[in-house]
């Protein structure tokens, strides 16, 4: 196993052990090798490598790294030590937290500076210093326009009916009616409309019949008027002034506070919160100010600083690893 770990590792900026952790290759003032326990996740590269060397499925491949991992956590659990020959050793402390330390002579120390910038030219933005999934761009899809044949619909003609003589007779009626324009019923009932109208203009015009219905009209109008109040009436009544006041509320606006991401660089991680308050202690006497006490996930994480840009929180845990020289890594959390 320690074979196929040295081939990849000479190849791959990242190799994780599936369960177990990583080890990131990093490029800042030479060629480092970092340990990260919080990538444990199988991204197949390792299984992959095994089943091409040794010919068998995935599945036994990942037996094999099963195997392996026992092997490392038997082993630390025991000694609290365990080595890999040409990248580096494992301490496991008290407090159950895994240490890397890599060898003096490791198998990075032969790569050429084209290999070095060639590897710094594939890592583009911060989603590839974290491996974060981005989704592809869509690909335009090609469609090809099939022409249909045109089919002929047959239109067909049903047989003609024959008629009697009275129907005949009808249809000839009717058409006559259609040709003279005016049918005799609606001649009947326009003469009819004329004969009101003439009829209605004379008793307008030579009738007393619509005075007399304006006179009805405005006697009974004046019966149904309401009696109208006069000032010594109105002095009688007692008024009674109320003042209304009507409250509204105004609505509250709180602000809303937006969401920020801050990149921690963590030196270790705590199961007493006492502990963790020491090594902070212990970072402010050595100069560094922002040193802080980090609750996480029911332990207490102690962090040297942390940063806005995941950049700037990468370039400074490889500048550190060398002025603390322990282990630390980046830990990305969203604060409001």
């Amino acid at each position: 196993m320690e074979k196929y770990l040295l081939k990849l590792i000479k190849e791959n900026n990242r190799i994780i052990i599936p369960n177990f952790g990583a080890f990131i290759v990093s490029n800042e003032k030479g060629r480092n090798i970092l340990f990260n326990n919080f990538l444990s996740f199988n991204d197949g590269l390792l299984i992959s490598h095994i089943c091409s060397e040794e010919g068998i499925d995935s599945a036994a491949a990942a037996g094999k790294v099963e195997v392996y991992v026992a092997k490392i956590n038997d082993a630390l659990n025991k000694d609290g030590f365990f080595e890999i020959a040409g990248i580096g050793n494992f301490t496991k402390d008290e407090s159950g937290f895994i240490r890397f330390e890599q060898a003096r002579s490791s198998v990075l120390e032969g790569s050429s500076e084209e290999e070095k910038v060639a590897e710094l030219e594939s890592i583009e933005d911060d989603n590839d210093l974290l491996d974060l999934d981005v989704p592809s761009e869509p690909v335009e899809e090609k469609v090809t326009l099939v022409e249909e044949p045109v089919v002929e619909e047959k239109v067909i003609i049903p047989p003609a009916v024959s008629t009697s003589e009275n129907e005949k007779k009808v249809i000839v009626e009717r058409m006559a009616e259609k040709k003279n324009g005016w049918s005799p019923a609606a001649i009947a009932a326009v003469i009819i409309i004329l004969l009101l109208l003439a009829f209605g203009a004379y008793l307008l015009f030579f009738t007393d019949v619509v005075d007399n219905m304006k006179e009805s009209y405005n006697a009974r109008k004046s019966k149904t008027e309401q009696p109208v109040i006069t000032d010594t009436a109105i002095d009688s009544l007692d008024v009674t002034e109320v003042n209304v006041t009507e409250t509204i509320d105004e609505p509250v606006i709180e602000p809303v506070v937006p969401s920020v991401r801050q990149h921690y660089i963590i030196v270790g991680s705590y199961k007493s919160e006492q502990v963790a308050l020491s090594k902070v202690k212990e970072l402010v006497e050595q100069g560094y100010k922002d040193a802080s006490v980090l609750p996480y996930n029911d332990r207490f994480l102690a962090s040297v600083e942390s940063h806005s840009s995941v950049r700037e929180a990468l370039r400074r845990q490889e500048e550190l690893l060398s002025e603390l020289r322990a282990e630390n890594w980046v830990l990305s959390l969203s604060l409001k």
